[in-house]
């Protein structure tokens, strides 16, 4: 049996005006997710806005919860699940998300797929995603979730219930960084 590696899927909700206007449409808990690589987060990737007070530019970020957005809210409510997989599947994830990350350029923010979300929709385009759609992809495509667990819409909440994860973690960002 191959050695378990640990990824973390990481859901937030942060005091931004976006994601205020997000949860007045979702009405849930948390309305971003990120796929973390370490228990201290600070080695995550998502899609989000790439500066922390510019939130009109979105794609694909390289995330920690000591910088950006995280650090300017720590007040942010976090959940943070445990996921044992593989190492040969951690080592895959965490090399498909570098490669994204070195050609970021190519990957943008699926801001009208984001809409159609509203209206329970999909709206799957080449490179283009939103943060739950991103991280869905990185489970299926490795092997870790089997996507007919997911449904075609994909939201934070819905991470909440991944077999196999554990939550290490339900409460308030700052606490989290103090553990």
């Amino acid at each position: 049996m191959s050695e378990k590696a640990k990824l973390y899927i990481v859901l937030s909700q942060t005091g931004t005006i976006f994601a205020r206007i997000i949860k007045l449409f979702t009405r849930a808990q948390f309305n971003h997710c990120s796929i973390g690589f370490s228990p201290d987060l600070r080695y995550m990737f998502s899609f989000a806005r790439r500066y922390t007070y510019f939130p009109f530019w979105a794609g694909y970020v390289a995330e920690g919860l000591h910088k950006g957005t995280y650090k300017r809210f720590p007040n942010s409510n976090l959940m943070v699940l445990e996921l044992a997989v593989d190492e040969e599947q951690y080592q895959a994830i965490l090399q498909r998300c570098e490669e994204m990350y070195r050609n970021r350029q190519q990957y943008h923010y699926n801001i009208l797929g984001l809409c159609y979300a509203a209206f329970k929709r999909p709206l799957p385009r080449r490179n283009h995603y939103y943060c739950s759609e991103f991280v869905r992809e990185m489970l299926v495509q490795h092997h870790v979730i089997d996507s007919q667990f997911f449904q075609p819409m994909v939201e934070p909440a819905h991470f909440m219930n991944l077999p196999g994860a554990k939550i290490i973690f339900c409460g308030i960002l700052k606490d989290y960084l103090t553990q």
